[in-house]
């Protein structure tokens, strides 16, 4: 085992016992070479050494046991004694469970190594084999496995403590519950003297026996009983659950279980007595024979939904008729039991749940750490099998709920005991308009906002419901949404292994959980974006080439006056900006007297406005986290208007009401109130329509807007940084834009200037892109090498495209090349596939030709540069025509595109996905 499994197993928490155990087994393989291993830990509680674990999860599923006094059995003896034991495989007498077990697998001899904590044993790992002489494991193994359980001893100790304390509290409350209905039960006794017997049965919600899993029909359990023979309730508990399939008994004629609930059966009365008991067919006519029970009156109690809480039983041993008067008053004294029962709840056990997620919310760390700690803990405390939470996410206009993030494009989820579920796929958000292929619980959850319990799986995917079947082990699930402000941000998911394991009591505790962290999940899920946001323009802002010395201001290459102007005002608009940040008290309130900070950034197409922008956020965010500290990040947001029309413009600046337009399903935050106290950038302003032109202005002056569908009044502090490549004075001219709004964005202007007007600038340029290209594009280790003949070439070249297209020619180039090395040959080789440069300056012809020539793929060359602001929407939707013409429909068109390829998607998905992006963000079904 190797040093970073065993650091894995101690950076485990108390509520991972399972997860030690399983990767305890796992490093004990590898050690021992067997794989047939078992965990029991003691149970104080029940007197037994219980079954925890084993490698396929059959003994623990069926709750294996070795009760302590059994001293003739090997376990046992290795935990009593502190002792390891070597032995043929124990007698098992009766126990038929590991009898099957150990025949199944042929194992005759085990290796039993006990735990040792503080002096005593608390459990034992038994090793099986199928050797019937001498001993299972070498010295060498013996020692390996003892090394690795005194090192983890510490964390298993921990884990097992806090796992007998949860299910002492479960125990605690039942027998709190049993205690109430008892005392209760004992007063019918005052109020009707001819009472021999009474007792209480609730809807089942323990543990269905193996036996038991195949009936339908649900059952009831008795709570507690009481008799004034005290040697009665002994007797009468024997079978505690009773079956509620129809004619099988007394009970089954009074209530039925529907669904999640158990509610009076049709026609039946609100009352039911029985005169003789004995005269009639029933499942335990032998337990009332035995008793000499004669009469029975059944009272169902109801709560306000109409499910039956309770079933009151009253006993006599004598013939006996009840008359109204005394009907009444058992009827409400069954209603007080009722009450009582209802009221006395799980105290114990939500204490301890709610003040271990309080323990959890005082801790300082990330997003990952916190959704591991919270779903572990979730599901340890309510005793699920497995869970996850996932998290919401919008990609190419869909919303989805990501456990597992097959790209590292933003937050995902996290799930328990991860290795008894495989890869959790994007599961869509939706309710009955999904194929019932794409449908899953956890996504008809975030599409309703509300929690769902399915207690038969089967049942529920073979009605073509929302259950997705991600393994066949699972027979229960229930789900939870997270909600923040009205919208929902992730779901915590929970699955059983037994039919109907949830009711509604956890339901209630796992929204209370959930309504307790969901501000937590939602600000630690802004730091994450956030933080790869910056993350990603750092590595973008912070390469340099070492091949290159004319680094001005962050990775701003500059020889020429140009340059060197535009970094000169970018150092003094710094410390002006910064300070504007730095004295925002964060108190949004009062309307803001000089309106909002605005900056105007302004060049040709492809000619480095974001890039600017990028290098100027840099600085301001390095003096901001200075002065408020390293672990702050300054708020940003970007986006471009020009991917975006009508509503969806809106809604992306200044968000939107739940149905304030058709696919707004939820309540959603414009990037203006997502970026509070930080920085905006809007590429393409000069795109703007005439409404959020208007609605621009009225921010920009007071810092106030209204999401879209909604007329309450939103405040937001943000220095605002557009961007255009058109003259919005002759856009004012035409009409097209607000000569108002362009005064009050005009306050600060940065004038990036085209390539041709700095030339002596293109060699180093080439050679720090072609650095950046080799980082993302190659497999070639070595870096490529830009010929003197190369960059005299590349300096004499126009580029009506600017810096865009010098990027699209070196990248050509880089694909010819074969050892690194572009010359001047390479160059002429890329620039034969363009076509000419479009309208805008852009290359599509030449992209297209690189990517159906096996030089990339639609999602490395179109996708992520139009998602990072890296292309535009015209150029995307011309790459896409050319694609649409050539193939002749959409899917011919995507596999042109190579869409399809190379994908962790799949086929099917990819398509969808590819549809979704064209059609949705880039809008090509409008433009024909």
């Amino acid at each position: 085992m190797t040093g970073k499994d065993i650091k894995h197993i101690l950076s485990l928490g108390k509520e991972n016992l399972l997860d030690i155990l399983h990767y305890l087994s796992v490093s004990v393989t590898e050690i021992t070479g067997c794989s047939n291993i078992r965990v029991y830990m003691e149970d104080m509680r029940e007197g037994a050494l219980i079954c925890l674990y084993t490698p396929e999860g059959e003994l623990e599923r069926k709750g294996a046991r070795i009760p302590i006094q059994w001293r003739e059995n090997y376990l046992v003896r290795a935990f009593l004694a502190s002792q390891l034991i070597d032995a043929a495989t124990q007698k098992t007498g009766g126990d038929d469970l590991h009898t099957r077990w150990f025949s199944e697998r042929s194992l005759t001899r085990s290796v039993i190594f006990p735990f040792n904590a503080g002096g005593r044993s608390i459990g034992v790992l038994s090793i099986d084999a199928q050797n019937g002489k001498g001993s299972v494991l070498s010295g060498e193994s013996r020692d390996a496995v003892r090394g690795l359980l005194k090192r983890i001893m510490p964390v298993l100790e921990k884990a097992h403590r806090f796992h007998q304390q949860i299910m002492l509290n479960r125990h605690l409350d039942r027998s709190r519950k049993r205690e109430i209905a008892r005392i209760l039960l004992g007063g019918a006794f005052e109020l009707e003297m001819a009472l021999d017997m009474t007792s209480v049965l609730i809807p089942a919600e323990s543990t269905v026996p193996e036996v038991l899993r195949t009936a339908r029909g649900g059952h009831m359990e008795i709570l507690a009983s009481a008799s004034r023979d005290m040697g009665d309730p002994p007797v009468y508990e024997t079978l505690e659950r009773i079956s509620l399939l129809e004619g099988k008994s007394l009970l089954s004629l009074l209530v039925m279980q529907d669904g999640d609930s158990v509610v009076m059966r049709p026609g039946a009365p609100d009352v039911l007595f029985f005169e003789d008991i004995l005269s009639r067919q029933f499942e335990r006519w032998d337990v009332f024979h035995h008793l000499s029970l004669r009469t029975l009156l059944m009272i169902p109690v109801m709560d306000y939904d109409d499910a039956v809480v309770c079933v009151v039983n009253y006993f006599t041993k004598r013939p006996h008729q009840y008359t109204e008067w005394d009907l009444g008053l058992l009827k409400n004294h069954a209603m007080a039991l009722g009450r009582g029962i209802a009221d006395t709840g799980e105290e114990h056990f939500e204490i301890k749940v709610l003040s271990e997620i309080e323990q959890l919310l005082g801790e300082d760390t990330e997003l990952p750490v916190f959704l591991n700690k919270v779903v572990s803990m979730v599901v340890e405390l309510v005793g699920a099998d497995t869970g996850s939470i996932g998290l919401l996410s919008r990609e190419d206009e869909q919303r989805w709920v990501v456990v597992d993030r097959v790209e590292d494009s933003g937050p995902s989820g996290a799930k328990s005991r991860g290795w008894r579920k495989a890869q959790i796929p994007l599961l869509k958000v939706g309710g009955e308009e999904l194929p019932v292929e794409e449908r899953s619980l956890t996504g008809y959850v975030a599409h309703t906002g509300k929690p769902f319990l399915c207690n038969d799986t089967v049942e529920e995917a073979g009605k073509g419901g929302f259950f997705k079947n991600l393994s066949s082990l699972v027979r229960s699930e229930l789900a939870v949404p997270i909600v923040v402000g009205g919208s929902v941000i992730g779901v915590i998911n929970l699955d059983s292994y037994q039919e109907r394991y949830f009711n509604q009591e956890h339901q209630r505790i796992i929204l209370l959980i959930s309504r307790l962290i969901a501000n937590r999940i939602a600000d630690l899920i802004k730091i994450s974006e956030l933080t790869q946001k910056v993350a990603r323009l750092k590595r973008e802002v912070e390469y340099r080439d070492p091949a290159v010395s004319s680094y001005l201001l962050g990775n701003i290459i500059g020889k020429s006056r140009a340059s060197t102007e535009l970094v000169d005002r970018l150092g003094l608009l710094v410390p002006p900006l910064t300070s504007w940040l730095l004295n925002w008290d964060g108190d949004v309130g009062e309307g803001i007297e000089f309106g909002l900070p605005t900056l105007l950034i302004t060049g040709e197409t492809g000619s480095g406005k974001e890039f600017v922008f990028n290098n100027l956020y840099s600085l301001l965010n390095e003096r901001y986290r200075e002065a408020v500290g390293k672990r702050e990040e300054l708020p940003l947001r970007k986006t471009n208007i020009a991917a975006y029309g009508g509503d969806l413009t809106f809604s992306e600046l200044f968000g939107h009401r739940k149905g304030a337009y058709t696919g707004a399903y939820a309540d959603r935050k414009g990037i203006f109130d997502e970026a509070d106290g930080g920085i905006v950038f809007l590429d393409e302003i000069g795109d703007a329509d005439q409404k959020t032109q208007v609605q621009l202005l009225r921010f920009l002056d007071s810092g106030e807007f209204s999401r879209l569908g909604d007329s309450r009044i939103q405040r937001s502090r943000v220095i605002f940084v557009a961007a255009t490549n058109r003259d919005l004075g002759k856009e004012i001219e035409l009409g097209n834009f607000r000569e108002d709004l362009y005064h009050r964005l005009r306050e600060i202007v940065l004038k990036v200037p085209p390539l041709r007007e700095r030339r002596e600038d293109i060699p180093d340029l080439a050679k720090h892109f072609l650095g950046r290209l080799h980082s993302k594009f190659s497999r070639n280790a070595s870096p490529p090498h830009l010929t003197p003949q190369a960059s005299l070439f590349l300096t004499g070249l126009e580029y009506p495209g600017n810096i865009r297209q010098l990027v699209s020619i070196l990248q050509g180039g880089l694909f010819e090349s074969v050892d690194g090395l572009v010359g001047e040959q390479e160059i002429r080789k890329a620039l034969r596939h363009f076509r000419g440069p479009g309208p805008d300056g852009d290359n599509e012809s030449a992209l297209y030709d690189l990517i159906r020539g096996g030089k990339g793929n639609f999602w490395d060359m179109i996708h992520a540069p139009f998602i990072a602001h890296d292309m535009t929407r015209s150029m995307v939707l011309r790459i896409y025509k050319i694609a649409l013409a050539e193939g002749g429909g959409v899917k011919e068109a995507a596999l042109l595109l190579r869409a399809l390829e190379e994908t962790p998607y799949g086929e099917q998905k990819a398509l969808m996905r590819f549809k979704n992006f064209m059609y949705k963000t880039i809008g090509a079904g409008k433009s024909g």
